[in-house]
């Protein structure tokens, strides 16, 4: 049986729209950003379907369990309507994802429809037209990148890019890995667990996404938006959640220390590093380039001093990461572990994480 939809908690969308006309500067998203509404989404062809809350991120639709907790983000502008013209509306994260999101909110259909068209217009117009004023800047920037690159311009770039175009690029990214690696599991209980052990080790205000995938990931990666996605093996062959907890925190303090976008546009190059800092886009198959380099060459966990410092900082035994690692062939550092640690999750939750890949 189809729910049914949550009231959108838009105090006024025509008021909004109306404003909108007025002052050109307001965005689709500005218009939108407390927008809501209940969906049915699927995680794959088959799976049954899960009531959730769909609402707006920066540049990416975020749905959500019945405790507002995240189980995924896709990018705005790489959304597909499947059903056009039909309600209740068919939405996908991409053309070819067997992901979809059924919503029969009519404000909140028109409203992706308005944003999808505005994020895809914006870069197509003023994309150029940020091009053609930024153009004798980026000729300086060339002129200087000779002296300067690759670290001025890469600080540069780094310290520019907001945090929404990081999200953007982190949901692509996932969503590359997702069409190699497998649809990542979703087991609800299993999402659930997932969702109480990263407001555990991050705490709610980071917005963090913890994200198991069937398979190809040697240890954790952390994606731009503070995604982190590992393997199903590190979740399956753990003996306690304090093993799995620490690669997904090891792989957020490193990000967090050396930044996500790093790595991307380290790869990337000169061409579109310059770009992302002039037009606020990298080319799509730069994006699709680092999701293949992440299945290809092993992302394994540097234990820096600064990340056994963070482990204490969050009270979190780092003893069981340690002899993960061991069991594998990997050294690890002689560390006293002097932190008040707590518990990561629950026995129960514990439980439902081990059998989050099974459907």
């Amino acid at each position: 049986m189809r729910s049914t939809p949550r009231k959108s908690t838009v105090q006024s969308c025509q008021s909004a729209v109306r404003s909108a006309k007025k002052n050109r500067r307001m965005t689709a998203l500005d218009q939108y950003e407390r927008l809501e509404s209940d969906g049915l989404w699927r995680e794959k062809t088959g799976a049954q379907r899960r009531d959730v809350l769909v609402s707006f991120g920066h540049a990416t639709l975020v749905i959500s369990d019945s405790a507002d907790r995240p189980l995924t983000h896709w990018s705005l502008p790489a959304v597909t309507r499947l059903n056009e013209g039909e309600r209740p509306a068919l939405f996908s994260p991409a053309p070819d994802a067997e992901e979809t999101l059924e919503i029969a909110d009519d404000t909140m259909i028109d409203a992706i429809e308005t944003v999808r068209r505005g994020l895809l217009n914006a870069r197509s117009t003023s994309g150029r037209l940020r091009f053609a004023i930024s153009a004798s800047f980026a000729a300086l920037v060339v002129g200087l990148a000779v002296f300067w690159f690759p670290n001025a311009l890469r600080e540069q770039t780094l310290a520019v890019v907001p945090q929404s175009k990081r999200a953007e690029m982190g949901a692509i990214i996932l969503g590359h890995l997702q069409s190699t690696l497998g649809q990542r599991c979703t087991s609800p209980r299993g999402q659930d667990a997932l969702g109480a052990m990263s407001n555990r080790l991050f705490g709610p205000s980071a917005q963090a996404q913890i994200v198991v995938l069937p398979d190809g990931l040697e240890e954790a990666v952390a994606l731009p938006g503070n995604i982190i996605v590992l393997d199903k093996s590190r979740v399956e062959s753990a003996k306690e959640p304090e093993s799995v907890a620490g690669y997904a925190l090891a792989a957020f303090l490193d990000a967090e220390e050396k930044d996500a976008l790093g790595p991307i546009i380290d790869q990337a190059g000169l061409r579109p590093t310059l770009q992302l800092l002039t037009t606020g886009d990298l080319p799509p198959e730069s994006l699709e380039a680092y999701a293949i380099s992440l299945t290809n060459s092993p992302q394994l966990i540097e234990l820096r001093a600064s990340i056994l410092e963070g482990f204490q900082s969050q009270n979190v035994d780092i003893t069981p990461l340690f002899a993960d690692l061991e069991s594998r062939g990997r050294l690890v550092p002689n560390q006293t572990n002097e932190a008040d640690n707590q518990p990561v999750i629950s026995d129960s939750q514990w439980i439902a994480l081990n059998g989050i890949c099974d459907a």
